[in-house]
């Protein structure tokens, strides 16, 4: 009820929060009732707007979700990563080609 305790010290709703977060009023009752928990980019969101996890979850479901989004972020750079090597790869094969044409 970590979540519930934050609302309350806020003096705000789950409709209220719901709405200032843009997020559906379901979405925020699932997470109250431990149903569903925060996506990585909603988790970015809390903490761009200054909530910590551990103000809405409890510690071990704040841990979790840190090292789930961690992952999440890992992947998405190794992603990233993939992909410009990839461009640069192309980059360069493409200029071998076109001095190669210009050389014949």
């Amino acid at each position: 009820m970590q979540f519930l305790k934050f609302l309350h010290r806020k003096n705000i709703t789950q409709a209220e929060f719901a709405d200032k977060m843009e997020y559906s009023r379901t979405l925020i009752q699932a997470w109250v009732k431990g149903r569903a928990f925060p996506s990585y980019d909603k988790i970015l969101k809390l903490i761009q707007e200054g909530i910590a996890l551990n103000e809405l979850f409890n510690e071990e479901m704040s841990d979790r979700l840190l090292r789930n989004s961690q992952n999440v972020e890992i992947e998405r750079e190794r992603q990233l990563e993939s992909t410009d090597l990839s461009n640069a790869m192309k980059l360069l094969e493409a200029r071998v080609a076109d001095l190669e044409g210009k050389v014949k």
